[in-house]
């Protein structure tokens, strides 16, 4: 299967009305197989035709990816104090780590969204080599959300579609906000947007009062300008930078990997978190990678696509300097979404 034809799967693999119903036979089609993970039941995993690349979706958390792996190597982060955990017998919320279709912008108080996080996804699989979830309704946001992921079997590249609903009776304005959580200790980079509306390019998340913002002319230690890229080493301080970046690409090299996730931008789209494309959070621990969709209204029943890339490369040796990040710019492909 072509990339090509990946992608124009993913354009119509979500034509779910209102569920994704389980399927009896998953682990019958190509590339699916079913089983534990972490102490998760039912899991899904994506395997490539080489069984060098994996994928391993937990519909008990969330519809949640918590691994994408060459040779095993996971570039996710999941936080191992959560393993088995499920938000009906917890009663609370937790924190899992992972990559999760999340709900914006952060900096307008979205109401806690826990079904979307953290419920119990219905699931399917609709053809070899793909996977979809579709969440309850969240009665925090009064939105629905689904996810399709395709592994395609020959390259090992992850598509995923990612939609919200309005299942509310109101017009309702959100944006879909990645959370991809990685492991921490590595380097992010991306390319700036040379007509920022950021004085350096981007901007460090501020609290202001009882809400946060991105104020100009910040510094940050870490983060460094090498020519058009921005690069942060990360697993030393903490900190969430965001940028205006237009590229529609960010990467995330780590150990022997390098990991690039590619996403659609829209030029003049109402990118309300703070005017950002795309938000970097770090920790010691975790590096939390977030291309965002513009912002948009919908009407009742209406609902919204977000659709990335994936690639996971492996590399000859490790990268260790912030500068050396140049030398994997030729490894980047051109933005399957344009930009």
């Amino acid at each position: 299967m072509s990339m090509l034809r990946t992608l124009s799967l993913l354009s119509a693999v979500l034509g779910l009305a209102t569920s994704a119903a389980r399927s009896q036979d998953t682990n019958l089609l190509e590339g699916i197989t079913l089983g534990a993970y972490s102490g998760w039941t039912n899991c899904l995993a994506l395997n490539d035709e080489n069984r060098r690349y994996q994928a391993v979706i937990a519909p008990a958390v969330g519809g949640r990816l918590l691994h994408y792996s060459y040779d095993l190597i996971n570039i996710l982060y999941r936080d191992p104090q959560s393993d088995g955990r499920t938000l009906s017998a917890a009663g609370n919320p937790f924190y899992v780590g992972g990559f999760q279709t999340d709900i914006g912008p952060e900096i307008h108080h979205v109401p806690v969204r826990n079904q979307i996080s953290l419920g119990r996804h219905d699931w399917r699989g609709p053809r070899d080599y793909t996977i979809e979830t579709a969440s309850p309704v969240d009665p925090g946001v009064g939105l629905r959300v689904l996810k399709s992921f395709t592994l395609d079997p020959n390259t090992g590249e992850l598509g995923i579609l990612q939609r919200m609903i309005n299942s509310s009776g109101r017009e309702l304005r959100y944006c879909i906000w990645d959370r991809t959580v990685c492991k921490g200790g590595g380097f992010v980079f991306f390319k700036l947007n040379p007509e920022s509306r950021f004085e350096k390019g981007w901007s460090i998340l501020s609290r202001s009062g009882a809400g946060f913002h991105y104020p100009a002319g910040q510094q940050q230690p870490g983060v460094q300008v090498i020519d058009d890229l921005l690069v942060i080493q990360t697993g030393t301080t903490s900190a969430k930078i965001g940028a205006d970046s237009l590229s529609g690409w960010i990467a995330y090299a780590r150990d022997n990997l390098l990991f690039i996730k590619f996403f659609p931008v829209s030029p003049g789209g109402n990118y309300a978190d703070g005017g950002n494309t795309v938000e970097v959070m770090w920790t010691p621990t975790i590096t939390e990678l977030s291309p965002l969709s513009p912002a948009v209204k919908l009407a009742p029943g209406a609902s919204y696509d977000f659709p990335e890339r994936w690639m996971l490369i492996p590399l000859d040796k490790a990268v260790t300097r912030a500068r050396d990040v140049k030398k994997l710019l030729k490894r980047i492909p051109p933005n399957p979404f344009g930009g």
